[in-house]
């Protein structure tokens, strides 16, 4: 039996001491840390987790969700200049296609 087979049955075992598993937990995180199988996250990677996972699981998850462009395709850039008296003076909007 290795060290990471026996401090995981000691850590999976109700009838143990809550002592007994806390140390049989710390032994098999230092293990694993220095096995290589787990990585320490830095800062920024543990930010750039956090802002991609924001909101999953909670009632306003969906509202953070990227669904495209507020302005829709199908903008008709002639009425657009009729409702702005000044649009005669901006200078002409370039082709969506370049």
């Amino acid at each position: 039996m290795t060290g990471i087979e026996y401090f995981s049955r000691v850590l999976n075992d109700p009838a143990a001491d809550v002592t007994r598993r806390d140390r049989a937990a710390a032994c098999l995180a230092l293990i694993e840390l220095r096995s290589g199988r787990v990585q320490v996250l830095g800062k920024k990677a543990a930010q750039q987790i956090a802002a991609a996972t924001a909101g999953q699981g909670t009632a306003w998850g969906d509202d953070l969700r990227y669904t495209g462009s507020p302005v829709e395709a199908s903008v008709d850039w002639a009425d657009l200049l009729k409702l702005d008296p000044h649009a005669a003076s901006m200078p002409p909007m370039p082709p969506d296609d370049e």
